[in-house]
């Protein structure tokens, strides 16, 4: 089930920078830093509420128009370096309003696919509010999910970031869980002497990305302002034709 919600974390918002990405400790203090380079520099040394606001009825999580197209997708796992990545699929297409946004439901589905096969039976977003979807399980249990917080920002059109922030609720068998996981995503092109870049063929449209996210228990429980697990993921995007 851990690796599950951590799949899920890429698709709710449905993405290598070490923690000197801005520039040395020292160098970042004569910086002015915009609120998600800081939230990436402090992390995971995070609290919440962050710097985050609530998204309206159907709003999106608008990403840049060179994210647009379906990518093949390697997700490495850099604080556990010996787990096997997970390769699944991600699709990114316009709205109507004309912006390019996640396919959620259909990137849900091929990260839940590949991380937990047959155990996974569906998943539904409501195409009115895409900040909700629903996990059905075996197993009698279904994942609900809620974006409840959420911030995007570019940087001299090379560079997105991205941070959400999603109460989980796992309804099963017994009393229900909840939980909240907030994930700040950054998208770039990919630079040559990546670890991971072997093999792959790079070219000028693959896309790397950094995921940095954080567990907190659910509101009115215990340290629900710190975190309670932290992750650091590394992602490959290759493009593929539809």
């Amino acid at each position: 089930m851990a690796q599950f919600l951590r799949a899920l974390g890429f698709s709710l918002i449905i993405l290598i920078l070490s923690a000197n990405a801005w520039g040395n400790q020292s160098g970042t203090a004569n910086l002015q830093l915009s609120p998600l380079q800081d939230r990436q520099h402090t992390w995971p040394n995070w609290t919440v509420p962050g710097p985050l606001r609530r998204p309206k009825g159907g709003e999106d999580l608008v990403f840049p128009t060179w994210m647009e197209g379906l990518w093949a997708v390697e997700n490495h796992d850099l604080q556990n370096p010996g787990e096997k990545s997970i390769r699944h699929l991600a699709r990114f297409h316009r709205n109507a309003q004309n912006q390019v946004v996640g396919d959620r439901e259909f990137n849900a589905t091929s990260i839940g696919r590949a991380a937990f096969g047959d155990q996974l039976l569906r998943i539904e977003t409501k195409p009115e509010s895409p900040n909700q979807q629903l996990t059905f399980l075996k197993g009698n249990y279904t994942l609900e999910t809620r974006v409840v917080g959420r911030l995007e920002e570019s940087i001299h059109d090379e560079i997105f970031l991205a941070d959400e922030l999603v109460l989980q609720i796992m309804h099963g068998p017994s009393i229900p869980r909840i939980s909240r996981i907030e994930t700040l995503s950054l998208f770039r092109e990919c630079e040559e002497g990546s670890n991971f870049m072997v093999d792959l063929n790079r070219d000028a449209s693959t896309i790397c990305a950094d995921q940095w996210q954080a567990k907190y228990s659910g509101p009115g429980e215990k340290g629900e302002n710190s975190p309670e697990q932290i992750n650091h993921y590394f992602l490959v995007l290759r493009p593929l034709n539809e």
